[in-house]
């Protein structure tokens, strides 16, 4: 019987603390006049809060992490092998013994004592399929490693080509409503001037009611764009975590 001693590696659990983005503070913005492209924080700014801030890459992160600890896990498996075995033995040993020869006296012989054994030892069984298997768990759990990686790197470009159209699409939602503003203006002008005429008996009520439809349409469009803008506004604020406060001064 032989004893070892067996170091195990500790483990050490380190914590990354992840910075928050700063809050805004509210800016007066008028999405007829300023550009919010200067209002908003640079693109790749946003593109890595929002990664940082999605569920499903913070999902991946503990994925990946519990997968570390299945490596760790696998690499000590043999130690379910290893074990420590002991054994203590006493009690009471009693010897009588009667020693005689021709014509003399018996001679008796007793023996009483107390004796205690024991043996303390560890022991370790590999069978030949624990080797194949140990082998074959680390490098199991190695490629699930990988892959949880990789996942969180396909769910990671997801979240910048989301941000990345979210934001152009915000841009160009912001020059359409400039556009479709600038529309019901001018044919707002148009009914203006149409209803000094037609009361000047220079146009038909049929031209007034033509140019009236079509402001309202003008008018009707500008009102879509105007939530089409601010909902592309708040979707990107959802995506990237942080609020914008940019305050509207739009009617």
């Amino acid at each position: 019987m032989f004893t070892f001693l067996i170091i195990l590696p500790g483990f050490i659990n380190a914590q990354t603390e992840v910075e928050e983005p700063a809050v805004n503070k509210p800016t007066k913005f008028d999405p007829l006049v300023d550009n919010i492209l200067d209002k908003l924080p640079p693109l790749q700014i946003l593109i890595d809060s929002a990664v940082r801030h999605a569920p499903w890459v913070r999902i991946s992160d503990v994925e990946i992490s519990m997968m570390r600890y299945n490596i760790k896990n696998a690499k000590i498996e043999w130690t379910r092998n290893l074990g420590f075995m002991g054994e203590l033995l006493t009690g009471n040993l009693y010897q009588f013994s009667n020693n005689q020869t021709s014509g003399s006296t018996p001679n008796e012989f007793i023996t009483n004592r107390y004796e205690y054994a024991y043996h303390v030892g560890l022991y370790y069984r590999m069978p030949i399929n624990a080797i194949i298997g140990q082998k074959n768990n680390v490098n199991i759990a190695k490629r699930e490693l990988e892959k949880n990686i990789l996942l969180k790197e396909e769910r990671s470009m997801a979240i910048r080509k989301e941000v990345i159209l979210v934001y152009q699409d915000l841009l160009m939602r912001q020059e359409l409503l400039k556009i479709k503003n600038e529309s019901q203006l001018t044919t707002r002008m148009q009914v203006q001037m149409a209803e000094i005429e037609f009361k000047n008996g220079t146009i038909k009520i049929a031209e007034l009611a033509r140019l009236v439809d079509i402001n309202a349409i003008n008018s009707y469009s500008y009102k879509e764009e105007t939530f089409l803008f601010y909902r592309q506004y708040l979707i990107l604020e959802e995506l990237v975590g942080m609020k914008f406060n940019l305050i509207s001064e739009i009617e």
